[in-house]
C-alpha cells in the first residue's frame, strides 16, 4: 500500500474472518523540562530577622501523539459475496458466501479512518513570586511575624499558538448568536486572563504571658495554580488542528457490497494498492464554527476562569506547661477557601424553569409511554406544530431552508434527527452536552474557579516528653468542612444537579470527619537492670529487660453519605449525566435506619439489620 499523508506507520488492518487486528498505527513521544530559581536573603539587625526571596519557575511540555496516521482499514465479506446473501454489513440474516481475507487480498476496502495532526503539544507554564517577612521581638515576652508574598501565574500558552478554545461570549458571525471556537494568536494566547493581583499577607504573633503559658496567633492568605495554569499534555485544547478523515462504506447496491467510498465522490471506491485518498479530504480549518454539532471545552474563557485558588488561614492557641513534663494546646483554627477548581457553571444545559412552564405541558401520550399524562415537549422535534405554535419558539427566527422556527439558519441540517425542542432551549444551541473526549467529560470550563470551602476545628493537643519512662501525644480534633467544589458527581456522571440553583451544591466535604482522636505513646516497662522490678543482671536481667509497649491508635467519626438516585430521564437536556441524579427527602420520614434507632444494627449483618440509612426517606425527583 503506497503511503499518503504523513503516516510513517504500518496500516491498523482489520480483516474479517481472522479475528485479530493487525498494526496499531500510530506513535507518541512526550518530554518535559523543569527550570527553577530559587534564591533567599536573610538579614539579621537588632530585634528583626529579615528574609526576602524571589523565586521563578517554568515548566515545558512537549509531545505529539498520533492515532491512526497511516489509516485503519476494514476488510469485510460483503465486498466478496454474491448479491443478496448476507453478512455482518447488510443484516440480512442469511448464510455469507463471502470472507473479509479474500476482499483483504483483492484490495478492496470496506471502510476505513484516518487520524490527522497538524500541531504537537508545546505547552510552556511560568509562574513568579516575591517575598518579604520580619520577625521582629518587640519585647522579652512578645514576637511579631509580619510579611508580604506576591505570586504572578502566567496562563498556559503554546509555544507556536496552536491551541484553542471555546468562549461563550464570542458572537459566531455566520448564526449570529454567542459561543465560538476561538483560536490563539500573539495578542490573546489563552483563554484566561492572568491574575494580577495575588497579594498574600502573613501575620503572627507568640505572647508569653508567663513561664508556663504562651498565647499564638495567625493570619495568612495562600495561592497557588488553578488550572488554567496548568498543561493539560494532550491536544484536548488543540480543536481545529486535527480531525478524522473517513471512507464510509458504500450502500449504492447493498451496504458493503462494493469498496468503502468518500463523501462527496460517489464514484469513487477505495483499493488498497491505490493508498489512502488524503487528496479527497479538506485539511482541518481554523474556522469558529468547527465544533458546532460537537460539545467543545473552554479553558479559562468563562468569567472568573484565570482567577487563582487563595486559601485564608486563622489560628488562635493557648499553650500550657503542666506537671509531669506535659504540654497542653488548646486552639482554635479556620480555613476558608476561595476561586477553588469547580465544576458549577452552566454547561449547556437547559433552563430548568421550562420543567413547569404551563406552555411546554400537555396531556397525551409521551415519548416512551403507554399511558395518558403530562408531558414536556422537550423531547419532540423542532418542526412538529405544537412546537411551533409555542411562544419561545415563535420568537426564533425562520429557517428559509425549512421554514420553522428555531434558533438559526441550518439548526436542522446541523443536527438532522436530533433536531429537538431541547437542544433549541439550551443556552448555546450550536453545542450539545457531551465534550469531544468520548462523552467522559460534559462541555464545561476546565479552567473554573468558583468553588468555595471552610474549615472550623476546635483542635487539642497534650504532648508529654519522655520522663519516668513514658512519652505520649494526645490529640483531638472536633470540625466541620463545607464545599461546593466537590461533588458526588464526577468527572464521568455530570456534576451539577442544576446549574440554574447552585445553593444545594454546598454541603459536608466528603472529607468531613466531625471527631477525630489520635492517640501515640511509648512505654518502657519498668523490669530488668536498673528498673524498679527485678532488677537484676544476667541472662534473666537481658531476657526481661529493655522491654518496651508502643502504639498508634486512631478513632474517628465516618464520612459523609450522598444518597443517588440512578437514571434521569430528562437527560441529555437537564440534569446530571443520564445514571446519576439526586433524590429528594420526604418530610417527617427519619433517614436512620431501623436498626440504628432500636440499637440493633450489626454492621456485618446483610439487608435492613445491617443498614445505617433508611431508603425510603428519598424519592425519585422525577
Amino acid at each position: 500500500m503506497p503511503q499518503a499523508g504523513p503516516g510513517s506507520t504500518f496500516p491498523q488492518l482489520t480483516i474479517g474472518g481472522l479475528g485479530n487486528v493487525y498494526g496499531r498505527g500510530g506513535q507518541s513521544y512526550g518530554a518535559t523540562n523543569d527550570y527553577s530559581i530559587d534564591e533567599t536573603l536573610t538579614w539579621n539587625k537588632g530585634h528583626h530577622t529579615i528574609k526576602a526571596g524571589f523565586s521563578y519557575y517554568l515548566l515545558q511540555t512537549n509531545g505529539l501523539s498520533t492515532n491512526l496516521q497511516s489509516s485503519a482499514l476494514n476488510f469485510n465479506s460483503g465486498t466478496t459475496e454474491l448479491p443478496g446473501f448476507g453478512n455482518d454489513n447488510n443484516g440480512f440474516g442469511l448464510p455469507a458466501t463471502g470472507m473479509g481475507v479474500a476482499g483483504f487480498l483483492l484490495g478492496q476496502v470496506s471502510n476505513g479512518n484516518a487520524g490527522i495532526v497538524l500541531a504537537p503539544v508545546e505547552d510552556r507554564t511560568s509562574r513568579y513570586a516575591g517575598f518579604v517577612q520580619d520577625d521582629y521581638k518587640a519585647t522579652s515576652k512578645l514576637t511579631f511575624n509580619v510579611g508580604l508574598r506576591y505570586d504572578l501565574f502566567l496562563p498556559t500558552v503554546n509555544k507556536r499558538n496552536q491551541v484553542s478554545w471555546w468562549d461563550p461570549e464570542v458572537v459566531q458571525q455566520d448564526i449570529g448568536l454567542r459561543g465560538a471556537l476561538v483560536f490563539a494568536t500573539p495578542s490573546r494566547r489563552a483563554g484566561a486572563k492572568a491574575d494580577t493581583k495575588a497579594f498574600g499577607p502573613r501575620i503572627g504573633l507568640a505572647y508569653s504571658v508567663n513561664d508556663k503559658t504562651v498565647i499564638r496567633a495567625g493570619y495568612g492568605i495562600l495561592y497557588t495554580a488553578g488550572l488554567a495554569y496548568r498543561s493539560l499534555g494532550n491536544s484536548f485544547d488543540q480543536e481545529g488542528f486535527g480531525t478524522t478523515n473517513v471512507v464510509q462504506t458504500d450502500g449504492s447496491v447493498l451496504p458493503g457490497f462494493l469498496p468503502g467510498t468518500v463523501t462527496g465522490n460517489p464514484g469513487y471506491h477505495m483499493i488498497l494498492s491505490n493508498g489512502w485518498p488524503a487528496s479527497l479530504f479538506a485539511p482541518p480549518t481554523q474556522s469558529p464554527s468547527f465544533d458546532n454539532g460537537k460539545g467543545p471545552i473552554s479553558f479559562g474563557a468563562f468569567p472568573g476562569g484565570g482567577n487563582l485558588p487563595y486559601i485564608q488561614n486563622w489560628s488562635f492557641t493557648i499553650q500550657r506547661h503542666l506537671p509531669g513534663e506535659i504540654l497542653l494546646d488548646v486552639g482554635y483554627v479556620g480555613t476558608k477557601g476561595t476561586h477553588l477548581s469547580s465544576r458549577l457553571q452552566n454547561s449547556n444545559t437547559v433552563p430548568t424553569h421550562y420543567l413547569t412552564d404551563s406552555a411546554m405541558l400537555y396531556q397525551g401520550l409521551c415519548l416512551g409511554s403507554s399511558a395518558v399524562q403530562t408531558c414536556n415537549r422537550m423531547f419532540e422535534p423542532i418542526g412538529n406544530a405544537g412546537v411551533q405554535a409555542l411562544p419561545i419558539v415563535q420568537a426564533m427566527p425562520v429557517d428559509p431552508a425549512t421554514g420553522h422556527h428555531s434558533p438559526f439558519a441550518g439548526f436542522e441540517a446541523l443536527w438532522g434527527g436530533n433536531s429537538l425542542l431541547g437542544q433549541a432551549l439550551r443556552p448555546y444551541p450550536q453545542y450539545s452536552t457531551d465534550s469531544l473526549q468520548s462523552g467522559l467529560w460534559q462541555m464545561r470550563d476546565v479552567g473554573e474557579q468558583v468553588g468555595v470551602s471552610s474549615y472550623h476545628a476546635l483542635q487539642i493537643q497534650a504532648r508529654k516528653h519522655f520522663s519516668q519512662g513514658l512519652s505520649f501525644i494526645v490529640s483531638y480534633t472536633w470540625s466541620k468542612t463545607l464545599t461546593d467544589a466537590e461533588s458526588l458527581f464526577n468527572e464521568f456522571s455530570g456534576f451539577t444537579q442544576d446549574m440554574y440553583n447552585r445553593k444545594p451544591e454546598k454541603g459536608l466535604s466528603f472529607n468531613d470527619y466531625p471527631s477525630n482522636l489520635v492517640l501515640s505513646y511509648e512505654y518502657q516497662l519498668p523490669f530488668g537492670p536498673g528498673k524498679k522490678f527485678a532488677n537484676t543482671g544476667g541472662p534473666v536481667g537481658k531476657l526481661i529487660g529493655g522491654c518496651t509497649l508502643a502504639g498508634v491508635q486512631q478513632y474517628q467519626s465516618g464520612a459523609p453519605q450522598g444518597p443517588t438516585e440512578f437514571g434521569n430521564s430528562l437527560w441529555p437536556f437537564i440534569g446530571a449525566k443520564s445514571f446519576l441524579s439526586r433524590p429528594n427527602v420526604l418530610p417527617g420520614v427519619p433517614k436512620k435506619s431501623a436498626a440504628i434507632l432500636n440499637g440493633t444494627w450489626d454492621p456485618n449483618a446483610s439487608g435492613d439489620a445491617g443498614n445505617t440509612v433508611n431508603s425510603a426517606a428519598w424519592c425519585n425527583p422525577q
